[in-house]
C-alpha cells in the first residue's frame, strides 16, 4: 500500500444500509457471473501456481458470492491452448468451487496464449441465459502473448456482451500496453511487482467489477481510520483521481494535513469553482479551476497529478488540463508521516454533501477497501454508511 502511515478518511454518509452480516463482510453484494483466466505457462513455478494464484481465485469468489441462485465462477488455463478447467454449474457452492480450483493442475505449457483465452471466455458466456447478473471476466498472467495476436479482436466480443474485462499482471515481464488493449479502460489494469502485492491488491481489484462498492454518499458524520505501516517519510509525487456528485453549492472534498504546513486541500465552491490549494513547506499555492458546473448533481471526474512542485488538475476528462502550476520554494515532499493524513470531507471545514466514488490515492481504492473490511481500515459510524444505490450511480 503506498498511502503514509496513518490516513484518515472522514466520509459523510446518509443512510443505514440494512443487509446481512455475510454480505456487510462482502466487498460485491450484487449477483455476477465471473470467468477466471489464468495463466499456467512454465514461467509460473509451481508453488506460485499452486499457492498464490489458487488462494487469490478462492478468496475472490468468495468477495463476488459463489453460491446457489447467487454468483457462478469459471476457471480457463491456458498456456499453448486454453482449457475451460472449471465450467459455469461444475461447482454451485464456494466451497465446491474452492475443492476444485485446488485441484488444478499447472499445464507448464511453453506459450502464453491470452487470445485463446480471451476466445473462450466468449464462448463461456454465450451459453448462459440473460438474467441480469454482471458479466467479469478476470485475467492473471505474468507475461506477453506469445505468438502475436491481436488481443484487442480477441477481447471485442466480451466488450459488446458489456463483460467487464480486467487484466491483472504479476512481475515486471508483463506488457502493460498490450492488457490496456484487453480491456476498455487502462484503469482495468492492475500490475503487480510481485505474488505477495497480488494478495494484498485483492480487494482493489475486485472493486473494479463492483463498481457499487468503491462508492458513498457523505452526510457529515462517519469517518475511515486508514493505518498504513510502511515507513514511507514523505511523498514526493501523488495521483489522486475520483467522481463526485452533488446539489450544494460548496463542500470539502479531500484535506490532507501534514507535518509543519504541509497540506494538500480539493473543494468547490460558488457551484462552479474548483479550488486547490497545496504547501509542501514553503508557502502555499492556489489554483482554481473555473467553468464547469458542479452543483447539478451530475457525476464529475477529478484527478490530480503532482510531481515534485509541479502538478496538473483535469476536469471531466478534458483533454487539456484545466489548471497547472507550481508550488513555492523548493521542497518536492509533502512531509505527513506524522500527521491525520488523507479527509473526505472535514469536520473543522465546510462538509462535502454529496457521493463520491472511485475514490483513489496510488491505484488504492479507498472506499472499497473500507467497506469491503480490509484489516487496515477502521469504520467509525459504521451504521450511518451508505453505498451507493444503482440510481446513486446515474
Amino acid at each position: 500500500m503506498a498511502l503514509t502511515n496513518w490516513i484518515v478518511l472522514f466520509l459523510s454518509l446518509s443512510a443505514v444500509v440494512q443487509k446481512s452480516f455475510e454480505e456487510e463482510q462482502r466487498i460485491c453484494t450484487s449477483e455476477a457471473d465471473v470467468v477466471f483466466m489464468v495463466d499456467s505457462s512454465s514461467s509460473i513455478n509451481f508453488r506460485n501456481f499452486n499457492k498464490s494464484i489458487k488462494e487469490f481465485v478462492k478468496k475472490s469468489a468468495a468477495e463476488f458470492g459463489v453460491a446457489p441462485e447467487k454468483s457462478r465462477a469459471a476457471v480457463i488455463l491456458f498456456s499453448a491452448d486454453a482449457e475451460a478447467t472449471i465450467k459455469f454449474g461444475d461447482a454451485p457452492t464456494l466451497e465446491k468451487f474452492q475443492e476444485k480450483v485446488d485441484k488444478l493442475k499447472h499445464q507448464r505449457g511453453r506459450r502464453t496464449r491470452i487470445d485463446k483465452a480471451l476466445i473462450l471466455a466468449n464462448q463461456l458466456f454465450s451459453k448462459l441465459e440473460k438474467d441480469g447478473r454482471k458479466k467479469v471476466a478476470i485475467l492473471l498472467t505474468d507475461g506477453k502473448q506469445n505468438p502475436l495476436a491481436d488481443l484487442e479482436k480477441a477481447a471485442k466480443p466480451l466488450h459488446a456482451k458489456n463483460v467487464i474485462t480486467i487484466a491483472v499482471g504479476i512481475g515486471d515481464d508483463v506488457g502493460k500496453n498490450e492488457l490496456e488493449k484487453i480491456t476498455k479502460s487502462k484503469d482495468n489494469v492492475v500490475i503487480n511487482k510481485d505474488y505477495k502485492e497480488l494478495q494484498e491488491k485483492l480487494l482493489n481489484i475486485i472493486s473494479i467489477a463492483c463498481e457499487e462498492s468503491n462508492c458513498g454518499c457523505f452526510s457529515g458524520s462517519s469517518y475511515i481510520t486508514v493505518k498504513n505501516y510502511e515507513d514511507k517519510k514523505a511523498r514526493a509525487q501523488d495521483d489522486i483521481h475520483f467522481e463526485f456528485k452533488s446539489s450544494k453549492p460548496s463542500g470539502t472534498i479531500m484535506f490532507v494535513q501534514g507535518n509543519y504546513s504541509d497540506h494538500i486541500y480539493v473543494g468547490y465552491d460558488h457551484g462552479d469553482r474548483l479550488v486547490y490549494r497545496v504547501d509542501l513547506g514553503k508557502g502555499e499555492r492556489q489554483i482554481m479551476a473555473k467553468g464547469v458546473k458542479l452543483d447539478d448533481n451530475k457525476w464529475h471526474t477529478f484527478r490530480l497529478m503532482r510531481v515534485g512542485r509541479s502538478f496538473t488538475i483535469t476536469i471531466d476528462n478534458a483533454h487539456r488540463p484545466q489548471a497547472m502550476g507550481e508550488v513555492p520554494g523548493d521542497f518536492e515532499r509533502l512531509d505527513i508521516t506524522k500527521s491525520k493524513g488523507y479527509f473526505l470531507g472535514s469536520l473543522n471545514l465546510h462538509n462535502f454533501t454529496g457521493c463520491i466514488r472511485d475514490f483513489r490515492v496510488d491505484e488504492e481504492a479507498i472506499i472499497a477497501n473500507a467497506i469491503g473490511g480490509e484489516s487496515e481500515y477502521s469504520v467509525t459510524n459504521k451504521n450511518e454508511m451508505k453505498q451507493c444505490t444503482e440510481s446513486d450511480q446515474e
